[in-house]
């Protein structure tokens, strides 16, 4: 996706390549921990860290990609007036 920053209403805004804003509701925080005792190619299946829901404040951790993923999902459920 190409992003590109414009002013709506004084704000900065990010647009994916359509041209549509895109929607705070769909803000997360991901923090990715280091694996300190890593060997190299088996360090990138031990990802581990924080996701956290911007709007509600929601978080959790995660030890997997599959969890991280899992609280993304939940978190995209589609919206009121067709906004996901």
């Amino acid at each position: 996706m190409t992003e590109s920053s414009q002013e709506v209403g004084g704000h900065p805004s990010t647009r994916d390549e359509r041209g549509r804003a895109l929607s705070i509701h769909r803000t997360f925080v991901v923090r990715l921990y280091a694996d300190e005792g890593g060997d190299g190619d088996r360090a990138a299946e031990r990802l581990a860290g924080r996701v956290e829901h911007v709007p509600t404040r929601e978080e959790a951790g995660f030890s997997t990609v599959e969890e991280l993923v899992a609280f993304l999902r939940r978190r995209e459920r589609p919206r009121r007036g067709g906004e996901r």
